[in-house]
């Protein structure tokens, strides 16, 4: 009964970060290091899986702009 409602809470959460930012992709990894990750997956996806299995590691890939004007980069929000 716990891990379920913690499964609940994990999508809930996970539908929430959803609406608020839309920028970013998940690669599901083997280790640390990027050069492990293997598989693109939805913030659900990973959210889900590391609700079931807290081993699996996943790395957050923001993608960015560059301003030339001001020589700053931000987070792509489109």
């Amino acid at each position: 009964m716990k891990n379920t409602l913690t499964a609940i809470g994990y999508i809930l959460v996970c539908t929430f970060l959803s609406c608020a930012s839309k920028a970013a992709t998940y690669l599901e990894c083997t280790s640390k290091d990027i050069k492990s990750c293997s598989k693109e997956v939805t913030k659900g996806e990973a959210i889900i899986t590391l609700a079931k299995d807290k081993t699996k590691r996943f790395v957050k890939i923001d993608f960015v702009k560059l301003d030339l004007d001001k020589g700053t980069l931000k987070v792509d929000k489109d």
